[in-house]
């Protein structure tokens, strides 16, 4: 997923030439992130055989692993939509939005979990659906889906939150659905208050990072991938939007070196050609 993400956010990100000086314009690109793929399948009835809402037209890798997990879907939603048994059918429900989710169906993957909450979930499962969500949040199509997966990710992940304050990583993927709404400022506000618990935090260090960017705070942006390539050394995302980051800023040298990393750790073809794009510019 995190492949995903990274090529997703590529295209997403605003070229602004101007230097934010406010605080507040952390979050004046309306946190783009929300809607940085466009994942068009919809919950259960909707279309999902043979795409996931990327293009993977480039990826032969993969392809026959796609195919065998399909068919291993099919085979595992059968038995989930027969079983009468509540136990057997929360063990198939658990694999279906797994197997969604190994395909890029977020948005089913968190129907699914949904679905099959029992009354009285436990803590592990109110954070496994709002993590679900916090998926399908970041690759709304549209605002209207982007809006109703980050509300569905703020229910459960505060109800799970409220008994389990210390999971710093939960608390940050509840802040960053307020960055799409009329309260932004309690996005930069909730992940301030979790580099304060933990400076190092990489998913805080990352979101910060991404909302520099989305505003055009180049600086303050590398500082936080850079903070964050220190702290997680083989964190491809974060060395891809530092090497972007210095690219805005000119930093020619620094950018190529960070782009070439990319090249070089990268499994991923778009990841590499882009990555490559970038470091053309660049001689």
């Amino acid at each position: 997923m995190a492949v995903i993400i990274l090529t997703g956010l590529v295209y997403s990100l605003p070229r602004v030439k101007e230097k934010a000086t406010d605080e507040t314009a952390e979050l004046t690109a309306e946190n783009q992130a929300s809607g940085v793929a466009d994942h068009s399948g919809e919950h259960d009835g909707h279309d999902h055989d043979d795409h996931d809402g990327h293009d993977h037209s480039g990826h032969e890798h993969g392809v026959k692993e796609d195919v065998s997990l399909r068919k291993q879907l099919v085979q595992v939603k059968e038995s989930y939509e027969n079983s009468e048994i509540s136990a057997k059918r929360l063990m198939f429900a658990d694999s279906l939005a797994g197997m969604y989710k190994s395909l890029g169906q977020f948005d089913s993957a968190a129907f699914i979990a949904e679905q099959s909450m029992p009354a009285e979930p436990s803590a592990d499962r109110l954070r496994s659906v709002g993590e679900y969500f916090y998926d399908a949040f970041q690759y709304a199509s549209d605002r209207s889906k982007a809006s109703e997966y980050g509300e569905k990710t703020r229910k459960y992940l505060a109800m799970y939150l409220k008994d389990h304050p210390e999971d710093l990583s939960s608390k940050t993927h509840l802040a960053m659905t307020y960055a799409s709404t009329d309260q932004p400022m309690k996005a930069v506000m909730s992940l301030r208050e979790v580099l304060a618990k933990d400076p190092d935090q990489p998913d805080a260090l990352f979101a910060m990072g991404m909302l520099s960017m989305q505003s055009g705070q180049y600086e303050k942006a590398a500082q936080r991938f850079k903070h964050l390539v220190e702290v997680s050394p083989q964190h491809l995302q974060a060395r891809f939007y530092l090497g972007l980051s210095y690219f805005e800023l000119g930093k020619k040298s620094k950018a190529k070196s960070a782009f070439e990393w990319v090249v070089a750790n990268s499994d991923d073809p778009v990841v590499q050609a882009t990555a490559g794009d970038y470091l053309e510019q660049l001689q």
